[in-house]
């Protein structure tokens, strides 16, 4: 449908604000409005938990700082570099405005990385849900969770260079969000001819999908 195609290619290209050192609420603390006790959410976040993070124990979820934001009602999910917190999206679970809103300490980007227990393969995911899935299905594989579709160029060199294989798996829903996941392999491969960059075609996103399917889907090493 063209007029959910557009909205969608809107959505993904929502503006990013920058926290100021005298907020209330600052990027490298949660707001005082998120809970992380699965008792103080309401269903409909629970409910958003147990669909899209079905496969992640909720223990888990809860342990990588995944919270609700009662005074947005949206789910409140970290932006970090190892232990550091370096912003926060909210993600919309009801009603009207843009599906995320994000906010990054002055300097920070976008980027979480889950390091795997191997150093040749990584993956490239939209969302933290979807890099915990991965991770728990194929735990060798560092995740990059680019939480967006942007593609930035510095980091495609970082793993052209630094990987045999790179798995592109985004939320293949709109013409856009192809078009990104396409010059992201691109522009690894115009880095290293001979890095293995590959897309998964399926229109949904890794935490959508089961352990056993992401691992089969995903596959061995060079298989």
């Amino acid at each position: 449908d063209e007029s959910y195609a557009s909205f969608r290619d809107k959505a993904h290209q929502a503006p990013t604000s920058y926290a100021e050192p005298d907020d209330t609420d600052s990027s490298d603390v949660p707001p005082k409005t998120v809970v992380f006790d699965t008792a103080s959410m309401p269903s409909h976040a629970l409910a958003y938990l147990y669909t899209k993070g079905r496969n992640l124990p909720l223990g888990y979820m809860i342990g990588h700082c995944i919270g609700y934001d009662s005074a947005t009602d949206r789910m409140y999910l970290p932006i970090t570099d190892g232990s550091q917190l370096k912003g926060y999206q909210l993600r919309k679970l009801r009603g009207y405005g843009p599906k995320y809103i994000t906010v990054l300490a002055p300097g920070q980007d976008l980027l979480t990385v889950l390091l795997g227990g191997a150093t040749e393969r990584a993956a490239i995911v939209e969302d933290l849900l979807s890099g915990l899935a991965i991770q728990k299905a194929r735990p060798e594989i560092t995740v990059y969770v680019i939480h967006g579709v942007k593609v930035d160029p510095v980091l495609m060199h970082e793993l052209a260079r630094d990987y045999k294989e790179v798995i592109i798996w985004l939320d293949n829903d709109s013409d856009y969000v192809k078009h990104q996941a396409d010059q992201m392999q691109r522009t690894i491969n115009l880095y290293n001819p001979d890095v293995r960059a590959r897309q998964i075609i399926i229109e949904q996103d890794p935490k959508d999908k089961g352990t056993d399917v992401i691992a089969a889907v995903i596959g061995e090493p060079n298989g």
